[in-house]
């Protein structure tokens, strides 16, 4: 092996020792390459490459992780879906910027806090969202600059991370509504669009049950616009229920115009096959089930009081909102005693398939009945 050669496998030894941090190795090779160097009579500076004094580990990239030294990344993280839709809007220092990747590493953080204290290293910190998110150390310090005073406070060594409430606070969420639900850790770490669609997700995750209900009043809801929810829901793989609703009263003219007048061109006749009868049945609202598990409401309600916001009101129902379904038909009747001015609906438990081929998104749709005044 003539010199050139012999130079050239000591630098590529050289490097691999430079990435495993052996000083005590390095040195002792410098020498060793110094002292081949003088003998063959080149008088030029050891080619083997050394720390920069410049160069400060805040700058400085990450090394890698040995197999002694990966740990077990958390599964899944405890998300509330308040929060969730409201870093799904605008920051309110700066509105041309939106808070999904606050929120994200928010969450992150919080997956990591295995002990609850509330606070991580901060080189913690650089290192979950540039090893496991694949962020560059640029964007990290630019999200810790944004979440700061919003869902964490920055010091010199840690990163301590608010409470729900306190974040709420400072977001203007409101008070906590929905159970909170259990968000795979891989789903934060992914593209902008698909940690968009999580926290999108977890509203429907967080309701009691998945009743029907507009995509307009979806939008009203989480801000999300009609046909982005479209997306969002292949996703985020959130099931998508189609139903119908039916009246125990004969399929007369006068009863089909009735209908007409309320429903306009949703309403058709049916002939129920099971039933062996043909009856009056209209087009209703979707129903969104989320893939994700609810979690323990826990310190739910002790958030709501320090942001002075008790919850009073079922989850999903705003004051502009009426309530027609409810999941029985007690329930609904309850309810019609006491505001009898609207429409109560209630699940018949039943799943109809029209013989039809066309259109296929009416197969399996779920009936729904309409209580009788």
């Amino acid at each position: 092996m003539d010199y050139q050669q012999l130079d050239k496998l000591i630098k590529q030894i050289a490097d691999r020792i430079a990435t495993c941090d052996d000083a005590a190795l390095l040195e002792k090779l410098i020498s060793t390459h110094t002292m081949l160097r003088s003998r063959r009579g080149d008088t030029l500076r050891p080619a083997i490459p050394t720390a920069s004094p410049a160069t400060t580990p805040q700058d400085a990239a990450p090394p890698p992780r040995t197999p002694q030294e990966t740990r077990e990344l958390p599964e899944r993280v405890k998300v509330d879906p308040t929060i969730a839709r409201a870093f799904l809007g605008r920051d309110p220092h700066n509105p041309k910027r939106t808070l999904v990747r606050v929120g994200a590493s928010y969450y992150r953080f919080r997956a990591d806090d295995t002990r609850g204290s509330g606070k991580i290293a901060k080189s913690m910190a650089y290192d979950i969202l540039v090893n496991d998110c694949g962020m560059t150390r640029r964007n990290v310090r630019g999200i810790l600059r944004q979440g700061n005073g919003l869902a964490w406070r920055v010091t010199d060594d840690h990163v301590y991370l608010f409470s729900p409430a306190r974040v709420s606070i400072a977001l203007d969420a409101g008070s906590l509504k929905g159970r909170p639900v259990y968000v795979p850790v891989s789903d934060l770490c992914g593209g902008i669009q698909k940690v968009r669609a999580a926290f999108y997700a977890t509203y429907h995750g967080g309701r009691r049950a998945a009743m029907p209900m507009t995509r307009k009043t979806i939008r009203e809801l989480t801000g999300v616009p009609e046909r982005t929810q479209v997306i969002y829901d292949h996703v985020a793989g959130v099931k998508v229920s189609y139903n119908i609703g039916t009246e125990n009263e004969e399929p007369t003219q006068e009863n089909y115009q009735r209908r007409a007048w309320k429903h306009g061109r949703a309403v058709f006749k049916l002939f129920d096959l099971k039933q062996h009868k043909t009856v009056i049945a209209w087009r209703r609202p979707n129903s969104y089930d989320a893939a994700y598990l609810q979690a323990p409401r826990g310190r739910q309600r002790k958030h709501n009081r320090k942001i002075n916001l008790v919850i009073e009101r079922q989850p999903g129902n705003d004051s502009d909102i009426v309530q027609t379904n409810f999941p029985t038909a007690e329930i609904a009747a309850r309810h019609a005693s006491r505001n009898p001015g609207h429409d109560h609906y209630y699940p018949t438990g039943r799943t109809m398939t029209f013989a039809a081929s066309k259109p296929a998104k009416l197969k399996g749709v779920n009936v729904w009945e309409l209580l009788q005044s």
